[in-house]
């Protein structure tokens, strides 16, 4: 089975619609108040915040004993962290 690529119009069938491979996504800000982290929290619930997360966006560096954001683009806005903070 050979697959053949050809272009279309949006007239002739929905799936050459322009629209149709648009995506929307919202996109999570995420932000670390040293204040209220780093500086307020124990190294334990510190520990506790990074692990509290279920996607893994935030990361405790062992050098610094601080809470780091490794990757934001992994939030799903469950807002644990806001309710553990």
């Amino acid at each position: 089975m050979d697959l053949v690529a050809k272009k279309g119009t949006g007239k002739t069938h929905a799936k050459w619609s322009s629209v149709a491979t648009c995506q929307m996504r919202k996109e999570p800000t995420v932000k670390i108040n040293d204040d209220k982290i780093n500086n307020d929290l124990t190294v334990e619930k510190r520990k506790e915040f990074v692990n509290i997360c279920p996607r893994g966006v935030f990361k405790f560096n062992e050098m610094r004993n601080a809470v780091e954001i490794e990757d934001a683009d992994k939030c799903i806005l469950c807002i644990e962290c806001v309710r553990f903070a």
